[in-house]
């Protein structure tokens, strides 16, 4: 049986309205995707500087990458595409992909192959890191992956950047870094590091720096830091970081003036990583979460932040930083303002 979105509609319909809206978006982009409409997924792009022309031919290697699966793995990841959300219906924003992939044998039982059930499962559950790279995906998290899994990723990912409800953001900078990262350019340490400082440690498709602010940034933490904090804050971004606080980063680099109360932070937030060596892991937060916020209420936060970021003792925290083992494995860095 082939599973298809009116199936699983009655089920869906539990999803939040705006979720749902997503669910049903990301299903229509995969199907423009798959029979090559790419005037579909060009007309929805949020970007009106780009020739269909050009952004056809990209199209056309995430459409490579999918006609390379064999019919049985283009099943799976279809399910998993209809599915990759529903973990909604009970969690939040931060553990959706692991309720989702828990509860989705639930929704295909006698609508699947039982025997596939399994193979949807992890792709549900890694979409919430691989959909924002910048924010949680860690090299480490590709191991293990199979070649199939990691294509079925890509275009899970590529699609649920696409099918956002008011615009597409599946901008060609954001496919080649899909594409960069799925053929395993990520595992170079040098390149990664660049890559998340690009990216201010954010999902790709809301902020970027551009290359040359990205080396002139990276020049200048050098600067500011001594050799040994500069090489352990290229090993927290790398190998440890992961951020739920990637608005209130948008916000400061987005704004020229504020790319070095950006660059502090980044310095403050490795300096106290670095008193928990053992540590493998490190969750980066903000109170109060902007992901609530809207600019207006942003402001606020945002100006203590840069005040206190401008201080010539900003490295001391001054009670502002908290800091959470919550695992031998995790630590929680929370900047409350």
């Amino acid at each position: 049986m082939r599973i298809t979105w009116q199936l699983l509609a009655p089920a869906l319909k539990t999803l939040p309205p705006n979720r749902r809206a997503h669910a049903e978006e990301v299903v229509k982009c995969h199907r423009a995707l798959t029979t090559r409409n790419f005037h579909y997924l060009y007309r929805r792009l949020n970007d009106n500087s780009v020739s269909f022309r050009e952004y056809r031919g990209w199209l056309e290697k995430l459409h490579t990458v999918y006609r390379s699966l064999s019919r049985t793995d283009q099943r799976i990841l279809h399910a998993a595409i209809i599915l990759h959300d529903i973990g909604y219906i009970k969690s939040n924003c931060l553990a959706h992909n692991t309720q989702g992939a828990l509860i989705a044998p639930t929704f295909l039982k006698n609508k699947f192959p039982e025997h596939l059930i399994p193979q949807v499962q992890p792709l549900i559950e890694m979409h919430g890191l691989m959909n924002d790279v910048g924010v949680n995906l860690l090299p480490k998290d590709l191991e293990g992956l199979s070649d199939t899994q990691i294509k079925q990723l890509l275009i899970l990912s590529s699609m649920d950047t696409a099918g956002k409800p008011d615009k597409s953001y599946l901008f060609i900078r954001t496919i080649k870094d899909y594409l960069n990262i799925f053929n395993g350019k990520a595992k170079n340490p040098e390149w990664f590091f660049k890559y998340r400082i690009q990216h201010v440690l954010g999902g790709n498709c809301y902020a970027y720096i551009s290359d040359e602010a990205t080396d002139h940034s990276i020049a200048t933490l050098e600067e500011m830091m001594s050799a040994e904090e500069f090489t352990a804050l290229k090993r927290n971004i790398t190998d440890r970081f992961r951020c739920n606080c990637w608005p209130v980063f948008k916000d400061l680099v987005t704004r020229e003036n504020d790319r070095l109360s950006f660059l502090r932070a980044l310095r403050l937030l490795s300096q106290t990583a670095e008193a928990f060596p053992q540590v493998k892991e490190v969750l980066l937060e903000f109170e109060p979460d902007f992901f609530d916020l809207d600019d207006q209420q942003r402001a606020e936060p945002l100006k203590h932040l840069r005040a206190f970021l401008a201080r010539d003792d900003y490295m001391q925290g001054n009670g502002l930083i908290q800091v959470k083992i919550l695992s031998p494995d995790l630590l929680v860095i929370t900047m409350k303002f």
